[in-house]
């Protein structure tokens, strides 16, 4: 994506000062999916990248971002969007369990299987929904 974004642009990657993009439901396996896609893509390690998160409008809020930096005189050239994988939300415990549980057997404190101890997991995604208005 980010290739091709410089490619239609007629830019070479060390030309660009910034990439911004959003993403909601970001996972332990995507922290920061900017820097991730910029060190994928190849790009220069000075580039420096942010990524957003405001939940559904996240692209188009990085999009604005990205287009007011240049007035500011900050930046010259920006790359600004939006990403999503929503798949890779992940299931939660609720609580501090963290520390709580397991230290049985060889296992230390807060490892072990969950199924012992029939504790319910929560789907990222659905519980954000829920959870999103004032209880």
């Amino acid at each position: 994506m980010l290739n091709e974004a410089v490619k239609r642009a007629n830019l070479q990657p060390d030309a660009v000062d910034m990439v911004i993009m959003g993403q909601n439901y970001r996972s332990g396996e995507y922290v920061n999916i900017t820097r991730m896609s910029l060190f994928a893509a190849g790009w220069p390690v000075e580039v420096v990248g942010l990524t957003g998160d405001r939940r559904c409008p996240s692209g188009l809020d990085t999009t604005c971002l990205g287009t007011s930096m240049p007035q500011t005189g900050n930046v010259d050239v920006i790359v600004a969007g939006g990403v999503e994988s929503m798949s890779t939300a992940e299931f939660y415990l609720k609580g501090d369990i963290r520390w709580s549980l397991g230290g049985t057997g060889d296992m230390p404190r807060g490892h072990g299987s969950l199924s012992t101890w029939n504790i319910p997991l929560y789907d990222r995604i659905l519980r954000a929904r829920v959870m999103s208005q004032p209880e």
